[in-house]
């Protein structure tokens, strides 16, 4: 998922590091470029080296150059091969996000209220974990998020369905221990009377024998 996140920001200009301004820039770098390549490059020899990318992959490549109305179109007519290595990474991103299933209903284990890992039910999604908030996304969403530089992942999120029978699960282990507390407390109380009533008839035994055994004279 590293590599979904900063090969963005690999883009062009040296494979510089992935700040989001980096990233931003890398964008930019390409659609600058559009204007300043060769012109000699034939149109047929750039359009023959994509037809080999997957419709799916330029539909990515489309929406991770929309905030900057560009497309792959624009690509080809500016004389940019699908195989020039300043595309490397993005169309690498590309591939990965499309060919990337989300999981559903999948076993995994969280926290629950004491800090202890149990298991429960949990699914993927796209997010967005910019100031401090996890917010779910769409595919393209994700997309374009992450071409201008935005933190994204894919997530691993429980299921609300399984959050919620998990949480009334230990809510009832709570009220059970409570209850099993509350017992043993009352226990503990009966057996401190107990033996505070044992021992004060043994003094009071004690002490009739005492008295009775006592000879003034």
């Amino acid at each position: 998922m590293a590599k979904f996140m900063f090969c963005l920001a690999l883009l062009l200009g040296g494979f510089s590091s992935a700040t989001a301004q980096d990233r931003r820039a890398s964008t930019d770098a390409v659609v600058g470029f559009f204007g300043v390549l060769a012109k000699g490059i034939a149109q047929a020899d750039v359009r023959s080296s994509w037809n080999a990318v997957p419709d799916e992959t330029r539909s990515c490549l489309d929406t991770a150059f929309s905030p900057k109305n560009a497309n792959v179109e624009g690509l080809i007519r500016s004389g940019v091969k699908a195989n020039d290595p300043r595309l490397s990474e993005l169309m690498n991103f590309c591939q990965a996000v499309m060919s990337r299933q989300l999981r559903n209903n999948f076993p995994c284990n969280t926290p629950n209220g004491a800090g202890q890992n149990v298991e429960t039910l949990c699914y993927e999604q796209f997010v967005s974990t910019g100031n401090g908030e996890v917010r779910p996304l769409d595919r393209d969403a994700f997309i374009r998020l992450a071409a201008s530089g935005g933190a994204v992942q894919i997530a691993t999120l429980e299921i609300p369905a399984a959050r919620s029978s998990r949480l009334q699960v230990e809510q009832r282990a709570r009220e059970m221990e409570a209850q099993r507390a509350k017992l043993a407390q009352q226990q503990a109380m009966a057996e401190r009377q107990r033996l505070a009533e044992q021992k004060a008839l043994e003094d009071k035994k004690k002490a009739v024998a005492d008295l009775s055994a006592f000879r003034p004279y």
